[in-house]
């Protein structure tokens, strides 16, 4: 009877079961207060993490000792697991965890950190502190400018005169002290930038858009005689208001000469300044913008030739290779454009040996330049001075004495075969000759070192073919082969043919410089190229990853 009372008595049953839960109880307990406590530990370490990260990513030479200290001085019961300085790259085609690789002289840090996190309910179940890990990654963010064209030792005020005339379409008269005003000016990218956007009247927010927007050429030149103004350099700016007046309606779109990388979706530098030679750009402008064979008569300029003739052929510059670039890594290639040249020089009538009247001789030269092409290698920001590394190479380059097609010029898809050329052509005696010169066909990439005071000078690094040439009008004519014939028939006439040999000698050297002056201006080397760091900007380092 008792038993039964109690299993049908309710009183104190609410005790009961309170008493049985305790254990479950304590269980949530443990989990919403311990685990809040984890993820407020979790978070600080992270924040711990990120900050030894971004330090030994400013300083990477004591990557370790900074990062350990500046953990022991936020957290003492912390400890750091490893430290390794690498290199990010922020490719979304690469997993997240891919992205960073180690590497000693990398531009990134990988900070890894260790904690204990004590619990309070937890400890019932014999927890008492729970490991904590995180890692964060961070990297410098530095961003160099760079271009390649030729260097300007002088200037033949003939030639530059007449290839302005012909890329404008419209004659153009420049002084010596204009000429010299623009070799020797230089102005702002960033700042040309942002007037282009107002001669053209464009809305845009980030440099991107302006770059892949359709402009008229006399607007990057207004804007060019602003910038030039506004820096002080008024002669180059009356220059280049004279090249503008020239210009017709011609369009461009500056993003085929300046690739503005990771800088493309800002509204602005972020600091980064990045020179422009004034001269090198406005030609680039024409050569884009305007006529890509140009016809150029100099008339009796050049001593010794009675007449010289150039055709000009720039060639398109390859997909995606601009003539400046902004990078931060070395997979952005600069190039200069293409260009053959066709010259046709006839000497002065002369007495030769064998003839009884003045005979004329002519000299075909065929020169086709691949040009040059340039890339990033590496950013030191973090040695003293810092530094840009770029490397360069040229390509090919072919010349000949001999006739060509002209009209064949234009098409770089195909090969120019020049023939053999007749040199002397009287009634009764000719001499015909050939010659052939080749350099460039594989050469390796040369590395040229700016320090920050050479990029603040602006100067330039030149990189040479391995295969010397001493002038290619000189090593052609050196090389050439004559051969004389009277009345059709192959005869031994060797004072004519000396005579002859020297004639052309006489005139290697003027014809040279005249090729010099008109590549160098068109920004395409003959074996040669000259790279330069237009800016550089060691940016703040980031969290990555």
């Amino acid at each position: 009877m008792v038993m039964r009372g109690l299993w049908g008595d309710a009183r104190a049953g609410v005790g009961v079961f309170v008493a049985l839960a305790m254990p479950l109880l304590a269980g949530f307990a443990a989990f919403a207060v311990d685990l809040g406590t984890i993820q407020l530990d979790a978070r600080r370490l992270q924040g711990v993490a990120d900050a030894a990260a971004l330090a030994a990513a400013s300083d990477p030479a004591r990557a370790d000792a900074v990062a350990r200290g500046l953990v022991a001085a936020s957290w003492s019961g912390a400890s750091i697991l490893r430290v390794a300085p690498g290199r990010y790259r922020a490719d979304p085609a690469v997993p997240v965890a891919q992205r960073f690789v180690a590497d000693a002289s990398g531009d990134a840090a990988q900070v890894q950190v260790s904690a204990q996190s004590p619990t309070f309910f937890a400890k019932i179940f014999g927890i008492q502190t729970v490991q904590i890990v995180r890692q964060a990654t961070a990297q410098r963010r530095a961003v160099a400018s760079f271009s390649i064209g030729s260097r300007l030792v002088g200037l033949d005020g003939g030639v530059l005169n007449a290839l302005l005339s012909a890329l404008t379409g419209r004659t153009v008269t420049l002084g010596v002290l204009d000429q010299n005003a623009l070799v020797s000016s230089n102005v702002d990218l960033v700042q040309l930038l942002d007037r282009v956007r107002v001669r053209a009247r464009l809305s845009t927010s980030d440099y991107a858009t302006l770059l892949s927007s359709e402009v008229q050429v006399g607007d990057v030149l207004a804007a060019l005689g602003d910038t030039l103004n506004a820096s002080g350099q008024g002669a180059a700016a009356g220059a280049i208001g004279r090249i503008g007046a020239a210009v017709g309606g011609q369009m461009i779109r500056l993003g085929a000469l300046i690739d503005a990388g990771p800088l493309a979706r800002q509204a602005g530098a972020g600091g980064l300044s990045a020179r422009l030679p004034v001269l090198a750009f406005t030609t680039a402008v024409l050569e884009t913008g305007g006529a890509r064979r140009l016809a150029l008569d100099l008339g009796t300029s050049v001593p010794g030739v009675a007449s010289l003739k150039l055709v000009v052929a720039i060639g398109e510059r390859a997909q995606s290779s601009p003539w400046l670039a902004i990078s931060d890594k070395g997979e952005t290639i600069v190039r200069t454009a293409q260009a053959r040249i066709y010259a046709r020089a006839r000497l002065a009538p002369t007495l030769l040996p064998g003839l009884s009247s003045l005979a004329s001789v002519d000299l075909p030269l065929f020169v086709e330049a691949a040009g040059a092409e340039a890339r990033l290698k590496s950013i030191d920001c973090g040695a003293t001075p810092r530094s840009v590394t770029l490397e360069g190479r040229v390509s090919p380059v072919q010349a000949a004495i001999g006739n060509v097609d002209e009209a064949s010029l234009g098409d770089f898809s195909r090969a120019v075969t020049p023939s053999t050329a007749r040199i002397v052509d009287t009634l009764l005696v000719d001499v015909t000759g050939s010659s052939r010169v080749a350099l460039g066909a594989a050469e390796p990439w040369q590395a040229r070192r700016f320090t920050q005071t050479m990029i603040d000078a602006g100067s330039t690094e030149t990189i040479r073919s391995t295969t010397p040439v001493q002038g290619i009008a000189a090593s052609l004519i050196q090389q050439a082969t004559l051969k004389g014939s009277l009345i059709g028939l192959s005869i031994p006439i060797d004072p004519l043919l000396r005579a002859v040999g020297a004639l052309l000698s006489g005139v290697a050297a003027p014809i040279d410089a005249v090729l010099a002056a008109v590549t160098g201006t068109l920004g395409v080397g003959i074996g040669e190229g000259d790279l330069q760091v237009n800016g550089l900007r060691c940016g703040n380092v980031v969290l990555v990853g």
